[in-house]
């Protein structure tokens, strides 16, 4: 969803689509800059800064010169920018969703529980923004299914299944203390939408 609560943005291959919620109709929003290579798998990962309105597509594939990019979308503008980073290992990367707290994309691997931090303020230091969010007890392995901020980014609740039983789970990772909660195993299986709205967490 963009930050004002109605549209929402679908990006499949090198088209990108806007559904309005309140007009209960289409357009579409294309740019050559999208994401047409094939290591991007069904739809790619987008997170919306609550702010801006700018949206981050941290799995936008590679140039034409090999280099990995962030793509930072502003439907208002109808503006595409791109900003290159280290080569990294793109296709173990699987959900994302901005935390306003950190000012960041958090994007969380595959089968890791510690997730990788991208910070647009800081694409011109060392690191191209990309870093690493220290967090406490990260020994498990979960797949996940989908993230979802929460209490202003300064929380994550995400969905997956345990790697090894397979069994639904869920998780939140507080962002300031750097520490996971988890929640007894859910029974879910198979790849699910979700959702916060207040105290609720909604699969």
């Amino acid at each position: 969803m963009t930050n004002n609560g109605e549209d929402l943005f679908v990006l499949s291959r090198a088209t990108g689509y806007i559904y309005n919620v309140k007009l209960d109709s289409w357009k579409v929003f294309s740019n050559p800059k999208f994401p047409v290579d094939a290591s991007v798998k069904g739809f790619p990962m987008i997170a919306t800064d609550s702010a801006t309105g700018f949206m981050y597509i941290p799995e936008a594939g590679a140039e034409f010169t090999g280099e990995e990019v962030v793509l930072a979308v502003d439907l208002r503008t109808g503006m595409v920018n791109s900003s290159k980073i280290p080569r990294m290992d793109f296709d173990s990367f699987h959900i994302a969703a901005w935390s306003a707290h950190l000012k960041s994309v958090l994007v969380f691997p595959k089968v890791n529980i510690s997730p990788y931090t991208f910070t647009p303020s800081e694409i011109y230091k060392p690191m191209k923004g990309w870093g690493d969010l220290d967090t406490q007890d990260s020994k498990e392995i979960v797949l996940w299914d989908c993230v979802v901020p929460a209490y202003g980014g300064s929380k994550m609740v995400l969905l997956g299944k345990d790697y090894y039983t397979k069994n639904g789970v869920i998780y939140v990772l507080d962002v300031v203390k750097r520490t996971w909660k988890g929640a007894p195993a859910t029974g879910f299986l198979g790849i699910g939408a979700c959702a916060v709205t207040g105290d609720q967490f909604i699969v």
